[in-house]
């Protein structure tokens, strides 16, 4: 892949271990998980546990280092790209 393609290439070596995964994080909410993150008090201790609220995607997005804005860029430069081509051949 081009350079300026970088984030579609993460998420395209990654897609093996994503679909992974998605299978344990469904899992895991079947089974009434959820994840959560320490609130901590203004003395740095941790005082309340708050439910996450990411889809799924996002957090895989940030687990394997994706820029989400940069990914959708990408693939809206490789369409249009393919737009052009396709136009061009016609």
């Amino acid at each position: 892949m081009p350079k300026y393609l970088n984030e579609l290439e993460k998420h395209s070596k990654t897609h093996g271990e994503r679909t992974i995964l998605c299978a344990f994080l469904d899992w895991t909410n079947s089974q009434g998980f959820e994840f959560g993150k320490w609130n901590e008090s203004k003395e740095g201790e941790r005082d309340l546990l708050l439910p996450i609220s990411l889809r799924q995607e996002d957090l895989l997005d940030r687990y394997f280092k994706i820029d989400a804005t940069k990914l959708e860029q990408e693939r809206r430069k490789l369409l249009e790209g393919l737009k052009w081509f396709t136009l061009g051949t016609t």
